[in-house]
């Protein structure tokens, strides 16, 4: 008797779907993410962005002129989307610890999931400049915001608060970067890091 094989079915292209530009542009830049987190920075191009997003590479240069200023708009919504976490937990914060720990808890949290891509992102030679530009807007915004609330908290100078603040913006970036080289839970490290900042400020509060 012959045996019937079925031929393989043919590797279907993705369907591509009508999205609203700045959903389409959302959606691109998701799709970059994945990838650098996949396979690195160094083997993306706008020909593999477009594959993976499911549309033409010509799309995706209507949308982003050049790979670099694709990297950078992925870097600047990454670091605004989670800024804009910060600030609505913050808002929603009835005391200071409280504050401490929704916002470190975000940051940590982030940095845990998208760490890599974060990473690769801010260590890209081509970003620079860019790197310095973004960094900076968002470190100084959530630094005035912070300051005010310890300045009211603990009834002191706003400059007294500014220097206790950058104490605890420095405290959860060294809690970052122990996530990122592995061998420590994000839960312990996100509660020693907040009784840190908690403790340090307080103290400093206090002189």
């Amino acid at each position: 008797a012959f045996e019937i094989v079925p031929m393989a079915s043919p590797r279907q292209p993705k369907t591509r779907t009508r999205l609203a530009p700045e959903e389409r542009r959302a959606q691109i830049l998701e799709c970059a993410a994945r990838l650098i987190m996949s396979d690195g920075l160094d083997v993306l191009n706008m020909e593999r962005i477009a594959e993976e997003a499911g549309v033409s590479k010509a799309l995706v240069y209507a949308y982003f002129e050049s790979r670099k200023g694709l990297l950078a708009q992925l870097l600047e919504a990454d670091l605004n989307r989670i800024q804009a976490e910060q600030a609505r937990a913050a808002q929603g914060a009835k005391s200071f610890p409280e504050l401490v720990k929704v916002t470190t808890h975000i940051a940590l949290t982030e940095i845990e999931q998208r760490g890599p891509l974060l990473r690769r992102l801010l260590n890209e030679p081509s970003l620079t400049g860019a790197v310095g530009l973004v960094r900076m807007r968002g470190h100084d915004a959530n630094a005035r915001y912070l300051a005010r609330r310890i300045q009211r908290e603990f009834d002191v100078t706003y400059a007294h608060a500014l220097k206790l603040t950058e104490i605890g913006l420095g405290l959860t970036i060294a809690a970052g970067e122990m996530i990122q080289r592995g061998g420590a839970l994000r839960e312990e490290i996100e509660e020693t890091t907040c009784a840190m900042i908690i403790g340090a400020v307080t103290a400093g509060a206090e002189k």
